[in-house]
């Protein structure tokens, strides 16, 4: 009997420890390949309380097959676009394979990205619902973190029109430590810059937890962006004048001196490097730069995402992850 009693303590304290170790165990990460929501839902809640579901994709590269954490790239689409149209403008899949690093490219829940509070209208249009997209971003991030190997310290926002703005929007949520625990190592905004809280384009840009927690920009413009020119009701000489100086300020707030370096490449043509304006500063985690790109003449629309979609021989994509794989979040 004695025996028996044992063998079968034996037995439960066996069970027991399987049931733990199973418990404890670090779950197996996802495999190289392509997922989106349907893989990993996400659930979020609108102002009013209704509850949304949101969307996204996401590119595994074949570096996910090592044991290393890989960089992460959010890469937001422009207004009244989608993930996978932006995936096709900035051909990042095939650099993400290329260098090793996982893209993810979330969906508005409206036709525009929520960079500022409450709604965006255009007339009497409603363009975007009362929901929280930086919370989203946190939501996606602790997904991502979970199913994949990221590493937190370099973890990088990118974007076309909308989707640029919102890149910069997450800085600042990063800053402020809106993001959870989870922080952004470095921006490249494409056709867009910096938008300040209250929306209206011609007031000052303002973060000042940037100075304490800075967020390097790289900032890719076009000297005739007729888009913005025709949405704010200005010229295209105003809309580069008042991109400029978004991006000066963002430069001061992220602790950058007044000075900048203008250093014009001379040439000129459709999608190729014209200008770039770097703002002064010893620490590289300060690193604000401005590239302007030619369009080739007064009657082309350069609110585009340079590159193979769009022609032109500077690559927005090459230029934004030459920017990340230079900035690492410190440990």
């Amino acid at each position: 009997m004695h025996r028996f009693k044992t063998g079968v303590l034996r037995t439960v304290i066996l069970l027991g420890s399987l049931f733990v170790v199973g418990c404890c165990s670090v779950p197996i990460p996802a495999p190289p390949g392509n997922y989106s929501h349907w893989n990993w839902p996400i659930r979020q809640q609108t102002a009013e309380g209704l509850c949304v579901w949101r969307s996204y994709l996401v590119h595994v590269p074949p570096a996910a097959e090592a044991a290393d954490p890989l960089p992460l790239v959010l890469n937001f689409h422009a207004a009244f676009n989608n993930g996978l149209l932006q995936s096709l403008y900035s051909g990042m899949n095939r650099k993400a394979d290329e260098e090793g690093f996982v893209v993810v490219y979330p969906d508005s829940l409206g036709c525009v990205w929520n960079v500022t509070e409450g709604e965006t209208r255009y007339g009497i249009l409603k363009l975007n619902w009362n929901v929280d997209d930086v919370e989203f971003v946190r939501l996606l991030l602790d997904t991502l973190q979970e199913k994949l190997r990221i590493d937190p310290r370099r973890i990088y926002a990118t974007g076309f029109s909308s989707g640029g703005a919102m890149s910069v929007r997450l800085a600042s949520a990063s800053a402020r430590g809106e993001l959870g625990v989870h922080k952004i190592a470095a921006i490249a905004p494409v056709s867009a810059g910096p938008v300040p809280e209250s929306g209206k384009l011609q007031e000052a840009y303002q973060c000042p937890a940037l100075r304490e927690d800075p967020v390097p920009m790289r900032m890719i413009i076009s000297n005739n962006d007729k888009t913005i020119a025709g949405l704010q009701d200005v010229s295209v000489d105003d809309v580069k004048r008042r991109l400029l100086e978004l991006a000066a300020d963002y430069a001061r707030a992220n602790g950058c001196a007044e000075s900048a370096t203008a250093r014009k490449t001379g040439k000129t043509g459709w999608g190729v490097l014209a200008e770039t304006i770097t703002f002064s500063s010893q620490d590289g985690r300060r690193e604000t730069v401005l590239d302007i790109f030619d369009t080739g003449g007064g009657s082309n629309n350069g609110h585009i995402w340079p590159g193979p979609w769009f022609g032109g021989e500077f690559r927005a994509t090459d230029a934004a992850w030459t920017f990340f794989s230079a900035h690492r979040r410190p440990d």
